[in-house]
């Protein structure tokens, strides 16, 4: 590991992108990247800007992002790359349940990762929006006693503003995610155990061994796999997106629910009452007397640390593969 400051890694990130997208594209795309990679979550951050990662410059590029209106506060977002839709249907979101109250709307058409769920459902309870995002990805899961892929990781993020720091969720519906799996693969490291199998439906612990048409399994046994199950039926119904058991090549879905405060009270209330909530866990009593872990805070954390010293801990080879991709583009 090496400490990069922001400010230089930042720049890496925009120029690496900028090698197949507009200004625009990439500097919306590079703060996806950047809050992954800050919030300690390497397997979204710059590593996605690698060859053969499923980051947005491993798909074509193709026309601008295509919007469509369905109602007064529902719509779709129609194209590529993950992380440039997924960006366009969060502020679309945002925009929408600011006129009507609450809004849905879906986007489809991409073959990339959207990035950590989470940066989107931060922006947008910091628009005082409760955030439900919902996305089914590529087929790399199957069902606890099976063999052979069957459905995506299929995350699921969630986000509650509060007067003081939203409440938020960001989890993949597998016991890991294909990024964990791709960067322990790098690092040559093992995988926990009982979470994925190989190809022939063995348990394994090799990162290879998944990626080499093996697959991980759900979280929390049939509980996992039934919000896995929901997530690809709706992404796939209501996106009109690819859903991995049919094989479909319309892509992968996403669908980005926002609720106004507005629509629901007092705003100022609302936020009150939701931090009081929190406090309630956070001062609850515990064995150890530690604090209780308030599931998805660690990751703003690490982000706000991040910020506050102006760097960030990046992994060698893979900050070395940056900066050879945009240094070799640039000399040519």
């Amino acid at each position: 590991m090496r400490t990069i400051e922001i400010s230089e890694l930042r720049r890496l990130t925009l120029a690496r992108l900028r090698q197949g997208f507009s200004k625009e594209a990439s500097e919306r795309m590079a703060e996806v990247i950047l809050f992954g990679e800050m919030s300690g979550r390497a397997s979204h951050g710059i590593q996605r800007l690698l060859p053969g990662s499923y980051g947005p410059l491993d798909e074509e590029p193709g026309p601008d992002p295509m919007i469509e209106r369905l109602s007064h506060n529902s719509a779709r977002v129609d194209g590529r790359p993950g992380m440039l839709v997924a960006s366009i249907a969060c502020d679309l979101a945002i925009d929408l349940a600011s006129e009507s109250g609450m809004s849905a709307v879906t986007a489809r058409g991409s073959r990339s990762t959207s990035g950590s769920l989470n940066y989107f459902v931060e922006r947008m309870t910091e628009a005082g929006m409760v955030a439900v995002i919902s996305a089914n990805t590529l087929a790399f899961v199957t069902p606890h006693g099976g063999k052979g892929r069957l459905l995506g990781t299929n995350p699921l993020a969630m986000g509650v503003p509060s007067s003081g720091r939203p409440f938020i969720i960001d989890m993949a519906t597998s016991a890991s995610n294909v990024g964990e799996v791709m960067a322990a693969a790098a690092a040559g490291t093992t995988l926990s155990p009982g979470i994925a199998v190989d190809s022939s439906g063995n348990e394994t612990r090799s990162p290879s061994d998944v990626l080499d048409g093996g697959a991980l399994l759900p979280f929390g046994g049939h509980k996992g796999l039934g919000l896995a199950m929901m997530i690809e039926l709706m992404n796939g119904v209501l996106a009109g997106a690819g859903a991995a058991p049919t094989g479909s090549s319309d892509g992968w879905g996403h669908v980005f629910v926002a609720m106004s405060l507005k629509a629901f009270g007092d705003p100022d209330e609302l936020r009150q009452r939701a931090q009081e909530i929190i406090e309630r866990f956070e001062s609850a009593p515990t064995v150890d007397e530690r604090p209780p872990r308030i599931p998805g805070r660690a990751s703003l954390d690490r982000r706000d640390q991040a910020l506050a010293r102006g760097s960030v801990e990046v992994d060698d080879e893979a900050f070395d593969q940056l900066v050879s991709l945009v240094d070799g583009s640039s000399a040519s």
